[in-house]
């Protein structure tokens, strides 16, 4: 676990709203992913003065030929001829020019398990790569990450612990409860964490004691799944699959969701992506 530091807001609006997006499971390569989606959301990031952003890894599908989930029709097929030539320098260059825009605006990148697996069987340190390209931080898999509004002599402090997430639970509950696992082990008011797929949130209360023991308090947690980009389910006409469609996954909304931060009244809100009606 990375001790990720203080990222500093200086001259802080005490009466805005600061978002936080964690941003992981693209999958970026994988014909799944929903490219657009991705791009609209970096757009609203790199547009928002007040936005700030986490990697939560996953930011490439990268399941090589070694892995026993390889499928060469599911590649993307812009990247096809890459994946068999320079796999890894065509993903870092790829996802270093789509996140160029908004990489001052980023507290660092965290590693995730298609990084991370891709790296034992190459011997390529992806998401380091990735981060040193952007000029960002390199979190590793989890992390600590303090964010400090501060004016004049006011400040407040909000101390982030961040994961990519691991477990292959398939139902929301056994999701959730890998989120509220995090939160009970860790002192932090807000944790992050993806790898699940889909965009969640939980709150927790911790009781307390004053210093005298003589009055009760509340510490509350927030904890918040971040969601992914990779359709499960994509209508291919030639046949293709993903490994979600072969293994039964069950279809989840895209997006992101967005950690709103309210640094006057300490008050932490959830944006969750946006759904639309079906027209039959």
């Amino acid at each position: 676990m990375v001790p990720g530091g203080e990222h500093l807001i200086k001259n802080t609006n005490w009466g805005a709203q600061y978002r936080l997006w964690p941003i992981g499971d693209i999958h970026w390569g994988a014909r799944g992913c929903a490219e657009q989606l991705v791009d609209a959301t970096l757009r609203r990031i790199e547009q928002d003065p007040k936005a700030l952003w986490i990697g939560c890894g996953d930011y490439f599908d990268l399941i090589s030929p070694r892995d026993k989930r390889w499928d060469p029709e599911n590649i993307d097929p812009r990247h096809r001829a890459a994946f068999f030539k320079r796999m890894g320098g065509e993903m870092i260059t790829y996802g270093a020019q789509k996140l160029a825009p908004i990489r001052k605006k980023c507290l660092g990148l965290l590693e995730g398990n298609h990084e991370f697996s891709y790296s034992q069987q190459v011997d390529r340190a992806m998401c380091r790569d990735l981060a040193d390209e952007l000029k960002v931080p390199f979190l590793g898999y989890s992390c600590f990450k303090d964010l400090v509004f501060q004016k004049g002599k006011r400040t407040l402090r909000v101390r982030i612990m961040a994961h990519h997430g691991a477990g292959s639970a398939q139902t929301v509950g056994g999701k959730i409860n890998k989120l509220k696992s995090f939160m009970q082990s860790v002192d932090a008011d807000i944790v992050l964490m993806g790898h699940v797929h889909i965009a969640g949130d939980l709150q927790m209360v911790e009781l307390k004691a004053n210093d005298n023991c003589s009055d009760l308090g509340a510490n509350i947690k927030l904890g918040v799944i971040s969601g992914t980009y990779l359709k499960t389910y994509e209508a291919n006409k030639d046949g293709a699959s993903s490994y979600g469609e072969r293994r039964g996954y069950e279809p989840v909304p895209l997006g992101s969701p967005c950690v709103i931060i309210e640094p006057g009244p300490g008050r932490v809100l959830v944006e969750k992506p946006v759904g639309h009606l079906s027209r039959r």
